[in-house]
């Protein structure tokens, strides 16, 4: 499926960092010291949280269109969880 992504950078007094995130889950965030290690990082992260919904009979998210604020970086496009 596809996924919103949203990434951002984080600047506070330690190093920058990267938070990426799927809005369509609760708690599925990661966090990189780039953008692509964030991203590659919450692909694993949202695998499992998949598998473990499955696992529980649960279904998946549905995809949905969010709005996002201007501080957000948001892809072009949706993220594909498939690959």
């Amino acid at each position: 499926m596809k996924y919103t992504l949203i990434v951002e950078l984080v600047v506070d007094d330690g190093p920058e960092y990267y938070v990426a995130r799927h809005p369509e889950f609760l708690a599925c965030t990661a966090v990189g010291k780039t953008d692509k290690e964030a991203i590659d990082n919450l692909a694993e992260m949202t695998e499992l949280q998949l598998e473990m919904l499955s696992e529980q009979g649960l279904p998946a998210p549905e995809p949905a269109v969010i709005q996002v604020g201007a501080r957000h970086i948001v892809c072009a496009e949706p993220y594909d969880t498939s690959s």
